[in-house]
């Protein structure tokens, strides 16, 4: 866990992925949080980024989780 949800700490959690599997190749998908997009985040040669577009609730996986939770747990 890191103490923030910023640019750095999402540098400091890609190096570490990047680390960890040096022999792979890593797609990850991403949402369009601005530490997901900032520019100054630099990838490892064994990683990339996919951008969802800027809606795209059908495409992320968590917004069908949050439907459910408004519907049967929230009125």
């Amino acid at each position: 866990m890191l103490p923030n949800v910023n640019t750095e700490c999402m540098q400091i959690f890609l190096d570490e992925i990047a680390r960890r599997y040096p022999n792979e190749n890593i797609v990850m998908v991403m949402d369009g949080s601005d530490w997901h997009r900032s520019h100054s985040l630099t990838l490892a040669e064994n990683l990339r980024l996919l951008l969802l577009p800027p809606y795209s609730p059908e495409l992320n996986p968590v917004e069908r989780l949050w439907d459910e939770l408004r519907e049967k747990n929230f009125s």
